[in-house]
Parts: C-alpha cells; structure tokens; sequence
C-alpha cells in the first residue's frame, strides 16, 4: 500500500503563501504536541528498517522496507523528486527533501500518525538534513539562504533556525556524532580543496580540523566519538585517513594508486570502497590499516556501504543486476542479497 499526501498550499511564487506554509506548519506541530499531551497511542502506520530512494515510480521517491526486502513501501508518492532520507533516534519520523515548489525544502514526516510538516518553508535552498543520534527533536542541515552555504540546527516547532558555520565559503555534507554534541562538516575553499570542520550543536565552538591545499572528504565518526575516518587526495589520489576528534594525529591507512572512498566504522573494523581493482567495490580493513579485504568481487560498482542497527550487517548499492539495486551482506562479505529487485535505479541506502 502506498501513502499518498498532499504538500502545503503555496505556490511556486509569493510570500504570502510562504506566511500559510508557516502558519500550518505551527498547526501541525502544536496538533502533536497536543495529542502527546492527551497520552494518545497511535498505531505506527509503516514500519520498516531501511529508507532508501528509488526512481521506479518515474521520478525520485522516499522508500522504506524491512531489512529483508520485504515490505517496500513509497512513502512519499507525488510527481515531484523527494531524497535525502534521515530516521528520527526514536525511529518514528523521516526527515526528507522535496523540489516540488522549485527550490529544496526539508519536510517531516511522523510515521505514528501520517502528518507531515514543512520544516523549513523558506524560498532558499534547504537540503541534506541530519537527524541528532540522540535528539528526536533536533535536525541539522545545509542552507543557502546566507549565502554560499552554511550548517543550520532547528528544532521541531521551533521555526527559527540557528546558524553553526561562519566560514564565507560553502559549507556542506553534516555528520552528528555519536553523543550529539559536535556535527562534522566539509568547507569548499575552491573547487579542488575542501576541508573538515566541526562545531557544536549550539554553534559557540567551530574548529577546523583539516589544513591542506587537497581534498578532505567523506568524514566518519568511530563509534566512541574519538576519531574521524575520513578521504583525502593529498598524495594525489584519493586514500582513507584517520585522525583524532580535535584533527591531532592525522595516519594514513591505505596506499595505492587508485582511489579509496566513503569510509564508514563497522564496529572494529573500517568499511570503504575502493576501485583499485578497476571498478568499485567493498573491502575492509582494521583501524591502523592492517588486514584489508575485500568483500564484494564482480565487474560492477559496489558503493555506499552502511551498518544496520544490529552490527552484523551492511546496506550498500550494487550495479551488478544492470542498475543500482540495494544489497545486504554479512560484515564478513558473506551472504550477498539484493533486497529491492527492481528494474529501476534504488540507491542511498538509511538503516534505522
């Protein structure tokens, strides 16, 4: 069964339909909060493990299945592109964006009651949202409305959002630690040299934690919070680092010739791709390097590995099939499965 629902009234231009977006966005928040205050049970109406996008509906729509495959469910259903899906720590909301009125707008939707919000309702762009790992309230995200692009933190109900990053340049791609206290962050100094950054959530403390004239992408956090894994080009291809919280220690953990990218924490071991042998595929490797293997063998690209919430498994996208199909597999690369089986393009896989 598919959810169908409506945006808000506005149209594609004028401000005073921006005034009626705003106006019931804040119905539907104090609409929660006074159910919640009633100590009403909803009956969670979609329930799955995984969010991901796919293009079978003939453009970019929300998805969410359990993490057999089974259940796949559009939750979103329009004729307008929605991506960028994030879980709620409380698995009970899905924050997304939508193009539907010309520039990106972040909604939310609540999962127990099928209502949905315009979070930011602003005529900028509002893209990449990040759900706080230990917030259900508390959403971070990417805006132009300051200029090049900069960090935002807001909160349900709370529809003045503050301002994190003060770099001039483009700021981009937020990650929340583990404990929700600090959101690491790529600046764009040009277009061959991004930096990481981070600052707290209140916005009082921002600390650069890369300083090179390369790229330093893909920032991940261990799962203590104490490292950052992360890619650079710095020896002129891209290679997986690792460094402290605070940037001290910066190590090199892979050497080779190609390029080695988005590397994720899987408990005690570190998962990247890599296309070293000709094409992307998934290895692992301990934390100072040693022991890399790889997980996935076939011509295609393998991208975008992610663990599950029980430790055991990774998520990741797969293109062996003839387009991107979402795959899960032991954290030993055993046990491949492809869990959408679609003709069409399934990708950016989120575990709850």
């Amino acid at each position: 069964m598919m959810l169908s629902f409506s945006y808000d009234n506005r149209s594609l231009g004028g401000e005073s339909m921006k005034i009626k977006t705003f106006a019931l966005s804040l119905f539907f928040v104090a609409l929660l909060i006074f159910l919640d205050s009633c100590s009403l049970n909803f009956t969670t109406l979609y329930t799955g493990d995984i969010l991901f996008v796919s293009e079978r509906d003939g453009n970019k729509e929300i998805y969410l299945m359990k993490y057999d495959g089974s259940n796949q469910t559009n939750l979103t259903s329009s004729t307008y592109s929605e991506y960028s899906p994030s879980w709620s720590s409380d698995g009970q909301k899905v924050v997304f964006v939508s193009d539907k009125y010309g520039d990106e707008e972040i909604y939310v939707l609540n999962l127990k009651d099928n209502s949905l919000i315009n979070f930011t309702a602003h005529e900028s762009n509002d893209f990449a949202p990040q759900w706080s790992p230990t917030d259900p309230n508390a959403i971070v995200f990417v805006s132009d409305r300051s200029g090049a692009g900069d960090i935002y933190y807001q909160t349900l109900g709370n529809y003045n959002p503050k301002r994190l990053s003060t770099n001039s340049e483009k700021d981009y791609n937020p990650r929340w630690s583990p404990n929700g206290n600090w959101i690491v962050f790529l600046c764009q100094k040009s277009s061959t040299n991004n930096e990481i950054y981070k600052v707290d959530y209140s916005g009082t403390v921002q600390m650069r934690l890369t300083d090179n004239s390369f790229n330093d992408v893909d920032p991940s956090w261990s799962p203590d919070g104490n490292k950052i894994v992360f890619a650079s080009n710095r020896d002129g291809d891209y290679e997986i680092f690792v460094m402290n919280s605070d940037g001290s220690n910066q190590i090199q953990l892979t050497y080779n010739l190609k390029d080695d990218r988005n590397p994720v924490w899987v408990g005690n071991k570190i998962v990247f791709q890599s296309n070293r042998d000709g094409n992307w595929e998934i290895y692992s490797m301990n934390p100072d390097g040693s022991n890399q293997v790889r997980l996935t063998a076939n011509r295609e690209d393998d991208i975008e590995p992610r663990l599950t919430k029980n430790g055991q498994t990774i998520v990741f996208v797969s293109e062996r099939d003839g387009n991107k199909e979402i795959y899960s597999m032991n954290v030993d690369g055993t046990n491949q499965t492809n869990l959408t089986n679609s003709s069409f393009d399934d990708y950016s896989p989120v575990p709850k």
